[in-house]
């Protein structure tokens, strides 16, 4: 009986991916949350739901700047930049592998580093994720 007990605990835990993600902000996803410009990132582990694929850090400037830490379902692994709506551009960064976004937080103090700060960012022709993630946010700060 114990046995058994202990194989549900592992396998769940050995098919989730584990990210690091801004505390201190806004949950605006399952495992994704959105730090303001001028809120202070609280660095945290999040384990991800199964459909995950990668550990994302992006950043929105424009009319408004925020970050979007935690977990990505997509499968994008990398850098790029994109333009979306209300004059605003989107760097984003994904990789894969548990807490593998952690190379994009200067430790300590915590702040969410720039993905062109990282080096090469390229051009992306996955707008349609960029896009509702800034219209995730439209909607976000309007509560």
């Amino acid at each position: 009986m114990r046995v058994v007990a202990l194989i549900v605990v592992i396998i769940p835990s050995l098919q989730s991916l584990a990210c690091w993600h801004c505390g201190g902000g806004r949950l605006i996803a399952f495992d994704q949350w959105m730090l303001v410009e001028g809120e202070q990132c609280r660095l945290n582990r999040v384990i991800c739901q199964s459909s995950a694929h990668s550990c994302l850090v992006a950043q929105i400037k424009g009319s408004q700047n925020f970050t979007i830490t935690g977990c990505s379902h997509d499968r994008f692994f990398g850098c790029d930049s994109n333009r979306v709506p209300f004059d605003s551009v989107v760097y984003r960064c994904q990789c894969m592998g548990d807490y593998c976004n952690a190379i994009w937080f200067d430790l300590p103090p915590v702040h969410p580093r720039s993905p062109l700060e990282m080096g090469e960012v390229v051009k992306s022709s996955n707008i349609t994720f960029l896009s509702s993630v800034f219209i995730l946010f439209l909607e976000v700060i309007k509560w």
